[in-house]
């Protein structure tokens, strides 16, 4: 699978990952960006590290970013203008730039470092992989986003000229991140859960749980979620 990747290009991607990257000067933290495709999680990571939320000595775990930097990622994408074509490049580069990230957030635990998780969460092995953060001793901090599919599939045409995903996988990885909602509330430290529908008010912060006392802002909207999670 790696070898659509050049030895050299993945040493450049890991320089420029860990550019910046310092061991944690206390007891490392996690922080999770959960969401589906579209959710908004980058520009809530971009958010958080310009309030100095997120430390900038971070290592950032993006295996999207990753894909757009491949040059034979960039290579397909040139020669594809169709939804479908764009679609099955997707699929292609999504596992190889995956595993590159995977290997990369391994170095980085190897070097007690701050950790930010920009992936959906919605997959049996994110779970997995916060359980095993967890036995390292890593404080957990996930900052989840509700959206609704029609905003998510607006947001992924928006920028499709990048990365085309099919709505299926969109209203897929939603609803299995919706199913490990309750996973993550007794893995995490301390959880954040956004509303990101509103163009006017952007992530809206509509509950707060942090050591069993959970604060709830918008109880209409945390219930709605509620209701939501309880259909799949």
């Amino acid at each position: 699978m790696l070898g659509l990747i050049s030895t050299a290009e993945q040493e450049e991607i890991e320089r420029y990952y860990f550019q910046a990257v310092k061991p944690a000067p206390r007891e490392p933290t996690f922080y999770a960006m959960a969401g589906c495709p579209g959710a908004g999680k980058s520009t809530l990571r971009k958010r958080l590290l310009d309030e100095h939320k997120i430390p900038r000595h971070s290592y950032i775990h993006d295996p999207d970013h990753i894909m757009l930097s491949l040059s034979g990622y960039l290579e397909d994408v040139a020669r594809f203008t169709d939804t479908k074509g764009l679609e099955e490049i997707f699929k292609k580069w999504e596992m190889p730039a995956r595993t590159i990230a995977d290997e990369l957030v391994e170095k980085a635990l190897q070097l007690n470092a701050d950790i930010i998780y920009d992936r959906s969460c919605a997959l049996p092995e994110s779970l997995s992989f916060l359980e095993k953060i967890r036995k390292k001793n890593y404080n957990i901090v996930m900052h989840s986003i509700t959206i609704t599919l029609g905003n998510a599939c607006q947001r992924i045409m928006s920028r499709a000229e990048e990365r085309h995903v099919a709505q299926s996988t969109i209203k897929e990885r939603m609803e299995k991140l919706n199913t490990f909602w309750e996973s993550y509330s007794d893995i995490c430290n301390e959880l954040y859960l956004y509303d990101n529908n509103s163009a006017q008010f952007p992530f809206e912060l509509i509950m707060h749980k942090k050591g069993g006392v959970i604060d709830i802002f918008n109880p209409q909207k945390f219930n709605g979620f509620l209701e939501q999670i309880s259909t799949i």
